[in-house]
């Protein structure tokens, strides 16, 4: 009978075994596969600009959202100072 400990450690075999096997080797005298690596090289580097300017971006948007959050709120007071003015000349006025 196997037990569990087994079973795992053979799942972890198989997997190593299957990694290995799609990893192919590099001929670095092949001019399409140093193409190949330099083409990932470039997708590594395009990503990562990528993510870098999704990020600048997102925190661009946050900000804006935080002043106009911040601009609405001083609206809202000066519309109570507005309301203040006109409740308190009207009555002056009388």
């Amino acid at each position: 009978m196997i037990t569990p400990l087994e079973e795992k450690n053979q799942q972890l075999s198989e997997n190593i075994l299957r990694n290995r096997r799609d990893l192919l080797p590099v001929d670095l005298n092949n001019e399409e596969d140093l193409n190949t690596i330099e083409k990932r090289r470039t997708r590594g580097r395009k990503q990562k600009k990528s993510k870098k300017q999704k990020r600048q971006t997102r925190n661009l948007l946050k900000t804006i959202q935080q002043q106009i959050s911040n601009l609405q709120s001083e609206i809202s007071a000066l519309h109570s100072q507005v309301a203040a003015l006109v409740t308190t000349t009207t009555q002056s006025g009388r």
